[in-house]
């Protein structure tokens, strides 16, 4: 069941779930830091000029692989006015908000979530696209390596 329209099932034409390799993030290595934290969590980060996303100028854009799995994308930018543009048209495309709170705005379906959020103090924001079963069996794995439960 989807709670939004237009859900997505990925991030700029790569899918959930593709490998770094089929994704051809290799071959864009500027600015890529990998890995993270273990072997299995990855980080390609692209600086940006000129890239435009839902009628705002994008900053930074991560593309976060776990155990080779695309897994999520966050795209920051930096203004109040941007903010608003973003989410009239994030808003205007997926449809209502399945949830929110000051500078917080959820929209979740099936297959996807995403989650924008502004720091007013520091006049920034992120737009985090995620694959919903992708990121809750990477919190599950991490769980059981380091024993919370």
């Amino acid at each position: 069941m989807t709670f939004f329209k237009n859900e997505p099932d990925g991030f700029r034409g790569i899918r959930w779930g593709t490998s770094v390799k089929k994704a051809k993030l290799i071959d864009k290595r500027t600015g890529a830091r990998s890995p993270l934290d273990n072997s299995t969590i990855y980080l390609w980060e692209f600086e940006l000029e000129n890239y435009k996303l839902h009628g705002i100028k994008a900053k930074r854009i991560e593309y976060h692989y776990w155990d080779d799995k695309f897994e999520r994308a966050r795209i920051f930018f930096t203004g109040y006015d941007d903010y608003l543009t973003l989410l009239e048209n994030l808003f205007n495309e997926y449809g209502e908000i399945t949830e929110k709170a000051e500078f917080m705005h959820e929209w979740r379906g099936s297959r996807s979530c995403m989650l924008l959020t502004y720091d007013s103090v520091k006049e920034q924001g992120k737009l985090e696209i995620f694959s919903i079963k992708l990121s809750g069996d990477k919190v599950t794995q991490q769980r059981e390596i380091s024993g919370f439960w």
